[in-house]
């Protein structure tokens, strides 16, 4: 059986899925952290480096469908994709893993709610401010705060003021379900 290569798609900036894998895949030979943003590629490598052990990690900056193996022998026998996969486009990277996955391979595809689909007092406010505030394109993840000159702060005070309210000995709670969605190539399948 072939030493464990994770590949980690919609990595992001805190580098959380490998993370929680290192300790749990003892014999884990290499990373690949894949993500169309380099510099959370970089703080998530920041994260993986005093506690990677012997474990390589390598950066690939794109689009996770046009991801590809740096050098031979490192095909992932673990592809993981933890809130993101939305973002990308499905088919073509479900096919990239198919291509580039050692055989006998598992894709991990997991997931929660969100502040749009937790139900508490806070979450609700929460939503209703930005909704009220900064409307729809403030709510999608392209939305800078440059783009919202001198009102930026304000918001971000108000947003800060209602969560100080709604929270509880300075805690908010959001209670949550992870999903976890498991493939593997059909038996006989590569």
């Amino acid at each position: 059986m072939p030493a464990p290569v994770l590949l980690d798609l919609g990595t992001g900036c805190t580098g959380q899925v490998p993370r929680a894998l290192l300790p749990v895949l003892d014999r884990l030979v290499h990373i690949d952290l894949v993500d169309v943003n380099e510099s959370m590629l970089e703080a998530a490598r920041a994260v993986l480096e005093p506690v990677r052990g012997a474990c390589t990690v390598d950066v690939f900056t794109g689009a996770a469908h046009d991801f590809a193996p740096a050098a031979p022998g490192r095909a992932p026998t673990l592809t993981t994709c933890s809130r993101s996969f939305h973002w990308m486009s499905r088919p073509e990277v479900l096919s990239m893993a198919d291509r580039v996955a050692a055989p006998n391979a598992v894709v991990t595809i997991m997931g929660d709610g969100s502040l749009w689909t937790h139900e508490a007092d806070w979450t609700a406010a929460l939503r209703e401010l930005i909704h009220k505030v900064l409307g729809y394109l403030r709510t999608t993840s392209f939305a800078a705060p440059e783009l919202f000159a001198e009102r930026h702060q304000a918001v971000e005070d108000e947003a800060l003021d209602l969560l100080h309210a709604h929270a509880v000995d300075g805690s908010l709670v959001e209670e949550a379900t992870f999903r976890v969605l498991l493939a593997r190539r059909p038996e006989g399948a590569r």
